[in-house]
């Protein structure tokens, strides 16, 4: 399953590195109440709500899909 700016939430944390993949763009972990009010979003829907441009997007995209 390849991963887009559309994809869900709920099915990027499935993601068997998804918790090494968070820390590095975050910088840090996040917590299960953070990862529930998010669930529903699309990744873009997130990416713009932290203010991401279209070049984070793609370089967490990248992560996500190899």
């Amino acid at each position: 399953m390849a991963y887009t700016p559309d994809s869900k939430l709920a099915d990027i944390l499935k993601h068997p590195n998804i918790k090494v993949i968070i820390e590095k763009h975050f910088g840090r972990s996040v917590g299960n109440e953070q990862l529930q009010m998010v669930m529903d979003m699309t990744l873009m829907q997130v990416a713009n709500f932290l203010g991401w441009n279209s070049e984070k997007v793609d370089t967490v995209l990248r992560d996500l899909n190899r």
